[in-house]
């Protein structure tokens, strides 16, 4: 048994996570399980890995998104966990496979370690039903943060493992309003350099759901005209009695300046291409690089050329011009913070999600979608609230 009392991170902003860390279940023994991780190399995921390191769990392999992980991050903590690595992104699902088959592999009943897997945008439970459908016995479960990923894990016919996801649990929709402004600070940051600016710009915003209910209101704070479209007719209306325009996609399209997808799916397709007013805008704030048909946008370019390090100009055939910003990217991981996003608020998540790795330790949950219990995320909020009052 490890000494769970020893010292953790004396790093302030994550209280919870080192409480937590410093009292887990007496009956669990961590060295019992291995973890499979497929995370942003951020702040605080560092503090989560290293920590369930620390408690004895073994790290079988992690995984960096490449676009939303920070390089300082992973060179310090590949020293420590040698397995951790950060792939292309174009080519992250067949290193996601490979690697997988390496951990599956050399499981037996001498070294056999029950294996977590912690996810960011359903990467590897998708594989692994599809591909190891024969070693699905040896993964306890898995925890999943986003929404994309709770999809994903959600589209699989027969899901044979728990899946503990806190995409849409009430601490996790906190999230919004903070990534909505850091979306909207990142916009603004990167058409200051190419002489543009939000204010007084008519934005469209595509997708109506939390975040995108966030992105609406702090561009408006910032003095933007905004749009709002949604498929869901309730979204749209509850856009609308918002007070926000909404209307025919195309015709929003032909009207903005700055277009920002945030539905979690292809939302600036080839037809909306033909659309876009001349020299408009194009950002994601999804959480994958799906947003934007880019390669739709590249059959129909003439001329590219880079403005700056995250905004290029696309000239079509037609004659019209359009600007997408970092590549098609989620623009919110653009920012130099290093956490990406304020540390005492992203102590909330990682918590979560240790939790959340707890409840598949302890308990023998069946096979399907689980969320973490109000009952928990309570004491979580309630320590959050005591250590910062």
């Amino acid at each position: 048994m490890q000494n769970h009392e020893s010292k953790f991170y004396d790093i302030e902003y994550f209280k919870v996570l080192n409480h937590l860390m410093k009292r887990p279940p007496i009956n669990l023994e961590f060295s019992d399980f291995s973890l499979f991780a497929v995370v942003p190399i951020l702040l605080h995921f560092e503090l989560l890995l290293r920590g369930l390191q620390h408690l004895g769990m073994q790290i079988s392999a992690v995984i960096g998104i490449e676009y939303s992980s920070k390089k300082e991050i992973a060179k310090r903590l590949s020293k420590d966990i040698p397995s951790l690595s950060v792939p292309r992104f174009d080519l992250i699902s067949k290193h996601v496979e490979r690697k997988l088959s390496q951990v599956l592999g050399t499981q037996n009943e001498k070294n056999y370690k029950k294996l977590i897997i912690l996810e960011n945008g359903g990467y590897t439970v998708p594989i692994l039903h599809k591909k190891f459908n024969e070693y699905i016995y040896l993964c306890k479960g898995a925890v999943e943060e986003t929404k994309h990923g709770l999809w994903l894990d959600e589209q699989i016919e027969h899901l044979r493992i728990p899946v503990i996801t806190i995409a849409d649990t009430p601490l996790k929709q906190l999230e919004s309003p903070i990534v909505g402004r850091e979306i909207v600070q990142v916009l603004e940051n990167e058409l200051n350099k190419v002489g543009f600016t939000v204010v007084g710009s008519k934005i469209c915003v595509l997708g109506f759901g939390s975040i995108g209910a966030a992105i609406a209101t702090a561009f408006r704070s910032m003095g933007a005209l905004v749009a709002c479209y949604d498929v869901d007719p309730i979204k749209t209306l509850a856009a609308r009695l918002s007070g926000f325009v909404t209307g025919v996609k195309r015709k929003l399209l032909r009207d903005a300046d700055i277009v920002i997808g945030a539905t979690g799916q292809c939302s600036i397709g080839r037809k909306d291409i033909q659309n876009l007013k001349d020299s408009a805008f194009l950002a994601s704030a999804s959480s994958k690089r799906g947003e934007i048909a880019v390669n739709e946008i590249l059959s129909l370019t003439v001329e590219r050329n880079k403005l700056s390090k995250q905004v290029e100009l696309f000239r079509l055939s037609d004659g019209r011009s359009m600007y997408i910003i970092g590549d098609g990217y989620p623009i919110n991981f653009l920012l130099s913070d290093p956490s990406c996003g304020p540390p005492r608020f992203f102590d909330l998540i990682v918590s979560d999600l240790f939790v959340g790795i707890m409840e598949l330790m302890e308990k023998e949950l069946k096979p399907g979608i689980h969320r973490i219990s109000s009952c928990l995320e309570k004491k979580i909020t309630k320590l959050w609230l005591k250590f910062y009052e």
